[in-house]
């Protein structure tokens, strides 16, 4: 149980920390093991609602006193100052990041740049007319399928982002979940 000393007169408030409280008057109240006592100003402290907000909400809170309780009671109220556009572009920007994410897990940078170099050669066999061996054509095949896998990713960012900016509501936005294909190089 925590306590809480409240100066009605005053309106001074402090919350036990570290076990003890430490009156305006410098004396310290040891908590541990005390009861509420009103009479010395001691109550029970009690946090009943949410202590932050969903999107688009603020909390309210309200103080009371109630025998040996001191509540404090929040709620969500809808905040008429939140933006709906600029959480949304929030979460688009959060697609986009988590989509190059997804990618340079797979395929960083210079895996990417060493495929480029390598479908550059195969073609540069082709052209000059020679037959890809069977590895090398397996090779191709593979990153046909990754540049493949990349582009399907952006694709998805893509819907996702046009899906995000549909939504209505913030309770909406904020629960969108992204899911990404899956690659695979077979």
């Amino acid at each position: 149980m925590t306590l809480i000393y409240h100066d009605t007169q005053s309106g001074v408030t402090l919350k036990e920390r570290g076990g003890k409280i430490v009156l305006p008057s410098g004396k310290t109240v040891l908590c541990k093991g005390a009861k509420p006592n009103p009479e010395l100003r001691l109550y029970r402290y009690i946090e009943e609602g949410p202590k932050r907000p969903q999107p688009g909400k603020r909390i309210e809170q309200a103080i009371s006193l109630d025998g040996e309780n001191y509540t404090i009671t929040r709620t969500e109220v809808d905040d008429p100052n939140f933006d709906l556009d600029s959480f949304k572009a929030q979460r688009v920007a959060a697609i986009k990041q988590e989509a190059g994410d997804v990618i340079l897990r797979q395929f960083p940078d210079w895996k990417q740049r060493n495929m480029n170099m390598r479908a550059t050669e195969l073609q540069e066999i082709r052209l000059d007319g020679v037959a890809l061996t069977a590895g090398e054509q397996a090779e191709s095949n593979a990153l046909k399928l990754a540049a493949q896998w990349i582009k399907s990713i952006r694709a998805a960012s893509g819907v996702m982002e046009d899906e995000i900016k549909a939504l209505t509501t913030a309770a909406e936005v904020s629960i969108y979940h992204a899911v990404w294909p899956e690659l695979t190089l077979s």
